[in-house]
């Protein structure tokens, strides 16, 4: 294993002596994915970025991301974040790779609308839009546990993920 570096507009992380790939290479026959997916011994971490407060996004696209985070029913946006997910497990299942460890599903979202309360909020909201468990019965021949999701800011990664350094690129 060997240090990890992956660059999502402005914010670089680093993953020391992880297995990692970028989850979301455009050429996989039109099927999106997580930004990136970390192996850890005990678990696999997905990781989706979304930086808004990045000073190249459009002050329109910025308007426009407010309006859609207080949608409480069909959220766009959690409809979008629950496609990337399951496109990341259809491309591993048509490579005949599972995922055979909990998956954390990460959404690093910054953008300083958000509050503790509409994290939980989209984070519990997060859940209708992902598979809970797929077990090997009824003609699944793999599991796939998601053991958490959440949505964090940049603040919150940096406390709860401290071994994996993120830092703002200006």
């Amino acid at each position: 294993m060997s240090n990890f570096t992956f660059s999502e507009n402005r914010l670089h992380f680093t993953f020391p002596c992880v297995n990692a790939e970028k989850g979301d290479t455009p050429q996989l026959n039109g099927l999106g994915g997580v930004d990136f997916i970390v192996e850890l011994d005990d678990k696999y971490l997905f990781v989706e970025v979304k930086d808004l407060e990045n000073p190249n996004v459009p002050k329109e696209e910025r308007i426009e991301w407010r309006e859609r985070l207080f949608i409480n029913k069909n959220n766009p946006l959690l409809t979008e974040l629950g496609i990337k997910f399951k496109d990341t497990i259809l491309r591993r299942w048509g490579m005949d790779l599972a995922f055979d460890k909990p998956i954390h599903y990460i959404v690093l979202l910054e953008f300083n609308v958000l509050d503790s309360k509409l994290k939980a909020k989209l984070t519990a909201d997060l859940s209708g839009h992902l598979p809970t468990a797929l077990t090997a019965h009824h003609g699944f021949h793999k599991n796939i546990r998601i053991k958490r999701r959440e949505i964090l800011s940049l603040t919150d990664w940096r406390e709860k993920y401290k071994a994996y350094a993120v830092e703002v690129i200006a």
